[in-house]
């Protein structure tokens, strides 16, 4: 407590020495919102989404506001005392931010951000600044700034090493405003730091977030993989997704990384509109240059199925069974396509002292996008070789169920995850 305290002290101390001479950066910021909020112009939702509008409120100039205050947040944390708790100059510089009327919650105008039928539009504001440490992550901070924009925010995170008495900027991880670049603000839901490599002082680092919008809860979610660089250079990005996601869980998306994998889930479209959604497993080696997708990929014989239709057959061929490559080739090619559109049958166990379980899929062809066409109609079973926990093979594909599997396991498919409890690192 008393540390806190200190650190409360420290920072607003420099607050206070700041605040004698108005900011000009602060100033620059003011001006470049104001051209933001005067650009801006809420339309009414139909027409909005009719009109293909996706810039959110967004402009270039709102890039600048971002690198201005990342700039400026960056200068006060290298005067900041390490031992001291980074919430608390967080703290400050937003109550700087407040009294700049710079933010949503500005005493000026306090609900000014709430002003029409999309319940929120913080375009042309601040929404906030964080700053978060870890002892298992000693010396890294991880600056998070959001930027209002209708219904929603832009939210960008800044990873800072403080070794040698010296505070680098080791990563960046911010979305592009640019014209004729399509434009998708991420919501952080949480920032996950490797230990430094045996032989470098090299990171892995992994970004989880989702497109935050207030019409629907499906969207996509992101993942993203950088590896820091030792010699001063910029950050390499390794692995960047985004997926189409239902967004209920909260959060979205959970995952954690180490020296050599990273492990990420969230909740993606399930073929069958009954089942409406299921648990994706991405697990990735991070031992070559690129990231590559290995078991577990499902934690479910059904999951297995629809990971195994959807993916393409480089990724398949690797969960199937290599003694009846040929076969399974031939039914992936004949059934795969963009948009899947089934009915599960029951899955099915062949056997009590067997590895194999069975599932049912009776394609339709009743597919709701007007842009996909399914190739095959009719039912389809999958055989599906389950070794504990959770490693998926694909043994075979046909027309007809096979003779063995009778045995109805409804557990089987039962909703699982990796993720009973998660330790977040930096924010929610």
């Amino acid at each position: 407590m008393r540390n806190v305290l200190i650190g409360v002290f420290a920072a607003l101390a420099l607050l206070s020495a700041d605040a004698a001479v108005a900011d000009p950066v602060l100033d620059r910021i003011h001006t470049q919102l104001m051209l933001v909020r005067a650009a801006h112009k809420v339309p009414a939702p139909i027409a909005y989404h009719a009109a293909g509008g996706d810039d959110r409120g967004a402009t270039p100039v709102l890039m600048d506001v971002k690198h201005e205050l990342r700039d400026w947040v960056e200068t006060r944390l290298r005067r900041f005392p390490r031992k001291d708790d980074p919430d608390s100059l967080a703290k400050a510089l937003n109550a700087e931010l407040d009294a700049a009327d710079l933010t949503c919650t500005a005493p000026r105008q306090p609900h000014r951000c709430e002003p029409n039928a999309y319940g929120f539009d913080g375009t042309g504001y601040i929404t906030g600044v964080s700053i978060a440490t870890d002892s298992a992550t000693e010396g890294i901070y991880v600056v998070k700034t959001d930027i209002g924009i209708l219904c929603g925010n832009d939210e960008s995170a800044y990873i800072y090493d403080w070794s040698n008495n010296h505070l680098g900027r080791i990563l960046d991880d911010e979305q592009i405003i640019a014209p004729g670049r399509p434009y998708t603000p991420q919501h952080i839901d949480a920032v996950h730091i490797a230990p430094p490599m045996e032989k470098s002082n090299a990171r892995n680092v992994l970004v989880l977030g989702h497109q935050d919008w207030c019409s629907s809860s499906w969207y996509d979610t992101y993942h993203r993989i950088w590896r820091t660089a030792a010699d001063g250079k910029p950050a390499m990005l390794l692995l960047s997704n985004a997926t189409w996601s239902w967004l209920n869980n909260d959060p979205p998306i959970a995952g954690s990384i180490n020296r050599e994998e990273a492990l990420i889930e969230f909740r993606v479209r399930s073929l069958d509109t009954g089942v409406h959604s299921y648990e994706t497993v991405r697990h990735y080696a991070l031992d070559d240059p690129r990231p590559r997708r290995i078991d577990p990929i499902a934690l479910g014989p059904r999951a297995f199925a629809e990971e195994w239709l959807k993916a393409d057959w480089s990724d398949g061929s690797a969960w199937s069974d290599p003694a009846h490559g040929a076969a399974l080739r031939t039914w992936h090619e004949k059934l795969h396509v963009e948009y899947l559109e089934g009915e599960f049958r029951d899955t099915k166990h062949c056997g009590a002292h067997s590895d194999l379980w069975q599932v049912g899929i009776d394609f339709t062809d009743e597919v709701h996008d007007r842009n996909a066409k399914q190739k095959y109609v009719g039912p389809v079973y999958f055989a599906v070789r389950w070794s504990p926990p959770y490693r998926f093979r694909m043994v075979a594909v046909g027309a007809r169920p096979l003779a063995s599997c009778h045995e109805v396991d409804e557990d089987a498919d039962a909703d699982r995850t990796l993720f009973p409890v998660q330790d977040w690192v930096g924010w929610k």
